[in-house]
């Protein structure tokens, strides 16, 4: 391919230096900017009446010399660079247009109207396509800062019932850096392409040779299209995989931010989680639903983590209110609509938005202390919460009609203001605009609906809402979305009668997540619901106490629990797992009623084992027989109370339930009593 060195004399051009720092968002990964931005503008290429919308991720090492001499001038600096091989990753799109529009012309109009020409050669020119997401302005930075610099562009689109191929690639680099592929070229800015001329500061344009762009994919390792199928694929080449991810050696990382593949599975998740293989999108939208997929591996729901999980509900439970059927009741979510007072939408009484939350425990989500479990604060990606994070956050989503989330906020002053944080409890919670709603007839001349409102309110990176300023006054929406979402969430949550109901209930799920029972060596408890109580100071032992220390990770279905308890005199004590729901608790007899055996009970001991009795060390204590049970009991004979510790290793059937523990303690009946 032949080189276009970008004038340095052009006037008021900017450099590549000054283009890659015009990205205004450096608080998220880099990963994560590429996958926002790419993801979005496949979404908004999507082709009419299609369903769903295919984005493909593949990310390989390719050898230098495979291709380092497609590129004029620079092949020898890129083996300098990169003498043996470097990470390649490829974001191709299908069921979508393509690159279309004209690149051979000096028609400023035509040019205006190119997704080709504004992607490759144009700069802080965004799309005019009603409810777009992306652009492709100052957010296509990113592409270049996730490698050395170079961004190659595959694609192929349908005009006049035929088929074309185009391919170009361009640099935007600081020149400047000691790592700079061109460092003699002081705007740090060329493509590569095809052209007559030998000049190097002539224009290129995309290749068309469809079988010159053949050998060139395939050298790639990247796949191409045929038949009728048109798209896009973004080819990052030369990426130093020590610049993307986040490793940090004194900390305690987390898989996504060593790994190049699994920190692109979870960007996907963290910012297109409504629109995932999600039906209730496509109706409420009438958009496509994303299906993604890296090296292969499908992203659906069900493999979700537990945090994007109960996202993607809350999103889908939100946008039913704007049916014109209510939508199911759900055990735990709660779901409003938001009106603002005046001037918002055409009418007060349409809806600015949909608002869904739900509190969580720790249970819920399985993020146990010293489990292996990880907090939704670093699944969400905010680092401010990373390093000793609270065990508990409200977190709320918004998003916009494409689908893709805008910005997550932590105990957020407007957005939550007045929403008490309770520890191990999390509040999340999910925002949806009313996007195709008209909005009052005092912006008319400037935005008809919400969703144009609330597009222009974005910067390049599309990370937050803030405010515009019209004819010298700022418009509020924004502003006064945020009060009545704070409002709404601080009525219904910090109400008093519920919070002291909430306060009860993290108290039992703090045995719940660290969860487990223990229990008379050799023989497996039988509990009754509603134990026989003679007389309560006889029959009842206060004061017998149990204590989980730790919880180890064993395997995906095992836990292992360290635990102490303190057992009074003369009492026999039963403990065992029960399944906690929004308006019953289990035990396993209770559950096995209600399901008739066809449901086995989700949590069963596998072996208990004591270490200490009366403070001195045992071995070889280990009881197995407790197999199929989810209870054993703990005699104490003795005149003394007696302090024991072990561990009980746990097997988990139904990864989806929260356990919870409890205990039974009563005095040993003897000869003589009633």
């Amino acid at each position: 391919m032949k080189i276009e060195i970008a004038r340095i004399d052009d006037r008021m051009a900017p450099s590549g230096k000054a283009i890659l720092r015009s990205l205004q968002n450096d608080s998220l990964p880099i990963v994560d900017l590429v996958v926002r931005e790419s993801f979005q503008n496949s979404l908004d290429a999507t082709l009419p009446k299609n369903d769903q919308t295919n984005i493909d991720v593949t990310i390989d090492k390719i050898a230098t010399n495979k291709i380092a001499h497609h590129f004029d001038s620079i092949d020898t600096r890129l083996k300098q660079l990169f003498p043996r091989e470097s990470t390649i990753v490829a974001i191709r799109d299908s069921n979508t247009s393509g690159l279309t529009g004209k690149f051979n012309t000096d028609d400023k109009d035509e040019l205006n109207n190119s997704n080709i020409y504004k992607l490759i050669y144009g700069l802080n020119m965004n799309q005019d396509k009603v409810d777009a997401g992306g652009s492709w302005g100052l957010g296509k930075t990113s592409f270049f800062r996730m490698g050395s610099g170079i961004v190659i562009y595959y694609s192929r689109v349908k005009h006049n019932n035929k088929y074309e191929e185009r391919l170009a690639a361009c640099l935007i680099e600081d020149s400047d850096k000691s790592d700079a592929i061109m460092p003699n070229n002081d705007r740090g800015i060329a493509w590569w392409g095809e052209k007559e001329s030998s000049d190097i500061y002539a224009k290129t344009l995309p290749i068309t040779d469809s079988q010159f762009i053949s050998d060139f994919i395939s050298s790639l390792g990247v796949k191409s299209y045929s038949g009728d199928k048109t798209g896009t694929t973004i080819i990052v080449p030369f990426i130093n995989d020590s610049k993307i991810t986040m490793e940090d050696n004194s900390k305690n990382d987390f898989p996504w931010e060593t790994d190049i593949e699994e920190s692109i599975i979870q960007a996907i998740q963290r910012w297109y989680f409504p629109r995932i293989y999600n039906r209730h999108y496509s109706e409420f939208t009438n958009n496509s639903i994303l299906v993604p997929s890296v090296n292969g591996r499908t992203i659906r729901p069900e493999n979700f983590s537990l945090t994007f999980s109960w996202f993607q509900s809350l999103y889908s439970y939100a946008i039913q209110l704007d049916s014109t059927e209510s939508p199911k009741p759900h055990k735990r979510i709660q779901a409003k609509a938001i009106h603002l007072a005046s001037t918002g939408m055409s009418n007060n009484k349409i809806p600015i938005g949909y608002l869904a939350y739900v509190q969580l425990s720790i249970d819920d989500l399985k993020a146990y202390k010293n489990s292996g479990f990880i907090s939704p604060i670093n699944y969400i990606g905010n680092a401010t919460f990373k390093d000793g994070s609270p065990y508990g956050a409200n977190i709320l989503a918004y998003m916009r009609k494409p689908g893709m989330v805008v910005e997550y906020v932590v105990n957020d002053n407007e957005w939550m203001k007045g929403l008490s944080l309770e520890e191990n409890s999390y509040v999340f919670a999910v925002f949806v605009p009313n996007s195709d709603g008209n909005l009052h007839k005092k912006y008319l001349n400037y935005y008809s609906t919400l969703e144009s409102y609330l597009r222009d309110t974005e910067n390049a990176d599309h990370a937050t809402w803030i405010d515009k300023i019209i004819d010298s006054g700022r418009v509020t929406i924004v502003n006064r979305i945020k009060r009545s979402v704070a409002k709404e969430l601080s009525t219904d949550l910090n109400n008093t009668e519920a919070k002291a109901s909430r306060r009860t209930s993290a108290l039992s799920r703090h045995f719940g997540n660290m969860f487990l029972p223990m229990s008379n060596f050799g023989k497996s408890a039988t509990i009754q619901q509603k134990p026989q109580r003679k007389k309560k100071k006889d029959t009842l032992a206060p004061n017998s106490l149990i204590n989980v220390t730790d919880i180890g990770f064993v395997s995906e279905n095992l836990r292992s629990v360290s635990f102490n308890a303190t057992l009074q005199a003369d009492t026999k004590s039963t403990l065992f797992f029960t399944v906690l729901t929004t308006d019953k608790v289990y035990n396993q007899e209770s559950w096995n009623k209600t399901f008739e055996g066809s449901l086995p009970f989700p949590f069963i001991i596998n072996k208990v084992k004591l270490t200490k009795i009366a403070n001195k060390k045992v071995n070889n204590v280990t009881d197995t027989s407790h197999k199929k049970s989810a209870s054993f009991e703990i005699p104490n004979p003795n005149k003394e109370k007696l302090v024991i510790e072990g561990t009980i290793e746990i097997e988990i059937h139904d990864l989806s339930m929260a356990p919870s523990l409890s205990m039974n303690t009563e005095h040993i009946k003897k000869e003589g009593d009633d």
